[in-house]
């Protein structure tokens, strides 16, 4: 009877290890699969309860270091993509459509395929190159302006001193011309 006894508790532990070793690894499986779909907070809960069940084993204890890791970090990525969003935002208001490009390119470094600063940034370059296009009608204007003045033909050199005036009316050169033509005129 002994021995019999005894083969039934060595089988009974070996159950009991087998049940034990199958949970462990069910959920040191369920976590990884979690890890690897960068469900970071479920795959921790998981590898704590294969803690549970193997207080001793390293490797959950390394993946939740790890999964913790990767929290911070995308928390970090989430805290700077927040910043260069909020950047853009203030820089496009100022009309700093420079730094306002840069730091929604930043945004997209950060987080590629958001809406958001794809957008903007779409809208930035549109007002840029629309800019470029502005300082490029608004030099020809000056160019052919300041011939014109240079060439003494001052009563022709107006119009393109008011076109100039009139791409960038915020421009003082056009409009000091615009008064000293008119005061040679005079004279």
């Amino acid at each position: 009877i002994y021995p019999k006894s005894q083969l039934e508790k060595i089988n009974g532990l070996v159950a009991a290890q087998t049940k034990l070793d199958g949970d462990y690894t069910a959920a040191i499986n369920s976590a990884d699969k979690l890890f690897a779909a960068r469900k970071f907070e479920d795959a921790i809960a998981d590898y704590r309860k294969s803690l549970v069940i193997k207080p001793s084993e390293k490797y959950p204890l390394d993946k939740i270091a790890d999964a913790e890791k990767q929290i911070a970090d995308l928390r970090t990525i989430q805290e700077s993509y927040y910043k260069a969003i909020a950047d853009g935002d203030k820089f496009f208001t100022e009309k700093d459509f420079v730094n306002s490009l840069a730091s929604f390119k930043n945004a997209i470094a950060l987080k590629p395929g958001e809406a958001y600063p794809t957008r903007k940034i779409t809208e930035i370059q549109a007002i840029l190159e629309k800019d470029k296009a502005e300082g490029q009608r608004y030099q020809e204007a000056l160019a052919q302006a300041d011939k014109l003045f240079n060439d003494k033909k001052i009563s022709e050199a107006i119009e393109p001193y008011q076109r100039a005036s009139r791409i960038k009316p915020n421009e003082k050169y056009p409009q000091d011309q615009i008064a000293e033509i008119n005061r040679q005129i005079i004279a």
